[in-house]
């Protein structure tokens, strides 16, 4: 999926994408502020599949984190690629799996 966003930018965007910035750009970047960045985004993360767990407990006592967890990601994967319509695949995945 990521392979064909690559293209499409570098299809309709090429003739005023510098890309020599844009390396530029990536290689300047500090990656020990990268990986400091993902600790708040995994804790936000967890903390939202805490809240299904909650709204889960009348149907299901002890529902599984690590499905809401994978349930979660996937589903603001699915909000980020799609838009609003991908709000639908968080619901139906913690409902298939729990």
């Amino acid at each position: 999926m990521a392979a064909v966003g690559v293209v499409l930018v570098w299809r309709f965007s090429a003739p005023v994408f510098d890309w020599r910035l844009a390396a530029a750009a990536v290689a300047g970047v500090d990656w020990i502020w990268i990986g400091i960045s993902l600790v708040p985004v995994a804790g936000a993360y967890y903390v939202r599949a805490l809240r299904w767990a909650v709204f889960l407990k009348p149907l299901k006592p002890r529902p599984s984190i690590r499905n809401l967890l994978s349930a979660t990601v996937i589903g603001f994967t699915a909000i980020t690629l799609f838009g609003r319509a991908g709000e639908f695949v968080r619901p139906y995945l913690i409902a298939v799996k729990e």
